[in-house]
């Protein structure tokens, strides 16, 4: 115990060290020059990169970019002194990360303050965001050897809170998913007598699942911008939803995505790839009949198939409305190469954020889905009339290029959500709407076309890689403004209390009598 509260007192003092030893303050755009003379004046000496707090050469010299805003102002911060900012920078740009982003790297004491300065001039002038230098460590959370006590016992720090988060999404996990098939699990009666009903009941809780999913990208800070088209502008219209796909991250983020939406949950089906289907939501959604694809070109064919019997059973049947499918067909960093050399191949757009997609699933939902799906179907044997009781399909009638940027280019992943190590940051979505009457009906004029969309939305992750603000109108003139995602958080304590006390009294008046009976 005296040990913990020894490092806990440390990190307190130390914290407050480098706040007043910094003296930063941000100022608006000061020009380059003015820096220079600054940091040659306070600096002075040769061996200004020695770090008297680590002892010897630290090897860190500093250099600022903005994290957000136009890139042609540098908001740049005067240590004082330098060298107690570059020992102390670790610390206090962990606390100020969502308003500028520190890039150190190494730099010989022999260097001198004019190497400082010359870097300090590239890296202020000039209205492109400049790109790291040689030798530059973009992971500036990675411990490394040459740091000293104090900074190891601050990152180390950071992993009490983490775990407390991890196991707070776990324990969630274990009070939200066995309520969830309990509750099927008495409802299943009902299958027999009203399955309407029982498919209702499913409904619900698959969507009060999801919430919970939002609940925890939310509670970690990172917050959701959409811009664009309107989602809430489509109304009950069936539609396909098409993200771009980076990360373990998007399916989180489209369930925040959706659970925002009452009721919108509740008529998703999902085209996933089959080894989601041995995960925890593969089991939930397995429960909710959406779809698992085999990868790969042995099974492409046969998986399509499978797709097309699929949707005339589940999602005609229960009253889907919403397919989401991701053309890409995997992880940007996967398949970033091979799109590449496919479109370099065949003299088609060169992607570098997102690639180049596949039109096979979106062809047989449009085939089966689509305005003329029901002459088609009725010519093939498949009937699409819904069951007894069941509200009447709807055919699709609009499709929704979803567009998913990360700050910095450097997508969450779900560890990230689990954990909450990644500090608070904005996800920006961007919609565009089109009429499936304006998608030409051949194989190769779809192909085309969405080789024209993505054309598209790579201009769009482009400029906000570039310039840090997402250009909401730059292929849609009426595209809207971004507006913040909000949820509602009394809603969030309501399925918190229901799955914990639905848990409590499973436990109680089910799993241990039974449990009792049995031995």
């Amino acid at each position: 115990g005296m040990e913990i509260l020894t490092i806990l007192t440390i990190l307190t003092v130390d914290l407050i060290w480098a706040v007043w030893l910094s003296g930063c303050q941000a100022g608006p755009g000061v020009p380059a020059g003015q820096i220079c003379a600054q940091q040659e004046s306070r600096i002075g000496t040769p061996n200004a990169g020695i770090d008297p707090f680590l002892g010897g050469d630290s090897g860190l010299s500093w250099n600022q970019v903005p994290f957000t805003g136009n890139p042609s102002r540098r908001f740049i911060k005067t240590p004082r002194p330098p060298t107690a900012h570059i020992s102390l920078g670790l610390i206090h740009t962990e606390f100020h990360k969502h308003k500028v982003l520190l890039r150190f790297q190494r730099m010989l004491p022999s260097d001198g303050p004019c190497a400082l300065t010359r870097q300090c001039r590239a890296r202020t002038e000039g209205p492109e965001s400049p790109a790291p230098l040689a030798g530059e460590s973009e992971a500036i959370m990675q411990p490394r050897a040459d740091r000293g006590w104090y900074w190891w016992l601050w990152w180390l720090s950071r992993y009490p809170l983490c775990l407390l988060r991890f196991a707070w999404v776990l324990i969630n996990n274990m009070y939200c998913i066995p309520v969830h098939f309990f509750y099927l699990g008495l409802a299943s009666p009902l299958l027999l007598i009203r399955p309407a009903l029982y498919w209702r009941m499913e409904r619900i809780f698959y969507e009060w699942l999801l919430c919970m999913v939002s609940c925890w990208t939310g509670s970690a800070g990172y917050r959701v911008l959409e811009s664009g088209d309107r989602l809430d502008d489509l109304g009950d219209q069936a539609f396909v939803f098409m993200p771009n796909h980076q990360s373990t991250a998007d399916v989180p983020l489209c369930m925040t995505l959706f659970a925002a939406r009452p009721k919108f949950c509740q008529h998703v089906m999902w085209i996933m790839d089959k080894v989601f289907k041995f995960t925890n939501f593969g089991w939930v959604a397995w429960m909710h009949c959406d779809f698992f694809i085999l990868a790969g070109k042995a099974h492409r064919d046969r998986s399509l198939v499978e797709l097309k019997s699929h949707l005339t059973e589940a999602f005609v049947q229960q009253d889907r409305r919403y397919l989401v499918l991701f053309p890409e067909g995997g992880f940007l960093r996967k398949r970033k190469q091979v799109s590449q050399a496919f479109a370099k191949k065949n003299d088609l757009p060169h992607l570098n954020h997102c690639t180049l997609p596949r039109t096979g699933a979106l062809e047989v939902v449009l085939d089966v889905l689509g305005p003329n799906s029901s002459q088609k179907s009725a010519n093939n044997g498949v009937n699409l009339v819904p069951r007894d009781g069941e509200p009447p399909c709807r055919c699709l009638t609009k499709l929704v290029d979803v567009t998913i940027a990360y700050p910095d280019g450097m997508p969450l992943d779900l560890l990230n959500i689990a954990f909450g190590n990644r500090p608070a940051c904005t996800t920006h979505v961007h919609y565009r709407v089109f009429d499936v009457h304006d998608i030409p009906l051949d194989p190769d004029g779809r192909k085309t076309w969405m080789y024209q969309v993505y054309a598209d939305k790579e201009r769009l992750l482009s400029t906000f890689y570039q310039t840090g603000v997402f250009p909401y109108d730059l292929v849609n003139p009426q595209g809207q403004p971004p507006k913040e995602l909000v949820h509602d958080g009394r809603r969030f304590l309501f399925l918190h209390t229901f799955y914990i006390t639905s848990t409590y009294f499973m436990l109680i008046w089910v799993l241990i009598p039974l449990y009792y009976m049995c031995i």
